[in-house]
């Protein structure tokens, strides 16, 4: 659950450790900014949808109804 958002913030710890790692000795592209790259992918794609729980919430039932129907605010939260 909440995939996208974690992936995000993820992507984001990234940023600060190439920038505090600042060393172009090697290139420009180094293994945080490889998996920068990686997490920015996974927050786009939503991989929580194929193998996650996001995927088994929206087809979660509640009285008939499916819960992303019965709560639209949840489309936001899972993505």
């Amino acid at each position: 659950m909440l995939t996208r958002l974690a992936a995000f913030f993820g992507a984001f710890m990234m940023l600060v450790f190439y920038f505090g790692n600042w060393d172009v000795t090697h290139g420009l592209v180094n293994g945080d900014f490889a998996y920068m790259l990686v997490f920015l992918a996974v927050a786009a794609l939503g991989a929580g949808r194929v193998l996650g729980l996001d995927a088994i919430i929206e087809r979660y039932q509640v009285g008939g109804q499916a819960l992303i129907e019965r709560y639209p605010a949840l489309d936001y939260v899972l993505g």
